[in-house]
């Protein structure tokens, strides 16, 4: 299952993934004048996802509309994540930072929602696990707006959700109160019965 952090600064030696308005390409303050000479050319062919590279450190930009978050942009921000979750699976790298230079912390909330439910996998039955299981471990939230309460509640809901996507996938006969995932229920959720 893939960790959510709540990171008070970039962490410079792990691929990165910045969410900006694409109309402040200039506040890129990392990016020298050839890289925004390129990404502008990027941005005028309509790309929303740039990549830079360097040595096996993977750099993603995510240009955002300047606009207030809505169900749409959210859910467009939640397909670019499982995109970017495929990018970083296939270059193998374990952990990514989530820079929000938006500000809108639902932005990145939301990206990251969407990299940690596409990192969801059901592999218990499979003889080859190890070469099957995605690389991708841990996500940092690097968003002034983000604290680590939002964090934690955004990974209780991913949990929550990867705890049903599991129980649809064991089969019709498997012994439920034995299941080692339903044995966790009482950490994920608070259950009261109001009669």
């Amino acid at each position: 299952m893939t960790q959510i952090k709540a990171a008070k600064n970039a962490l410079l030696n792990l691929s990165s993934i910045t969410l900006f308005f694409e109309d402040e390409l200039s506040k890129l303050a990392e990016l020298d004048k050839q890289q925004i000479s390129y990404f502008k050319k990027e941005l005028e062919q309509q790309k929303d996802i740039l990549i830079l590279q360097e040595l096996n450190i993977w750099h993603y930009y995510v240009p955002v509309k300047k606009e207030a978050a809505h169900p749409e942009l959210l859910e467009q921000l939640r397909t670019k994540g499982c995109q970017l979750q495929a990018g970083l699976n296939g270059n193998k790298q374990t952990e990514v930072c989530v820079i929000n230079q938006t500000t809108e912390p639902e932005f990145s909330l939301a990206l990251t929602e969407g990299m940690a439910l596409a990192n969801y996998q059901f592999l218990k039955y499979l003889k080859e696990k190890k070469k099957k299981q995605f690389s991708l471990q841990t996500i940092h939230l690097n968003d002034k707006g983000v604290s680590q309460r939002d964090a934690d509640e955004l990974s209780y809901v991913i949990q929550a959700t990867c705890l049903a996507r599991t129980l649809i996938n064991e089969p019709v006969s498997f012994p439920l109160p034995q299941c080692n995932s339903v044995k966790k229920w009482p950490r994920l959720v608070k259950i009261t019965a109001l009669v």
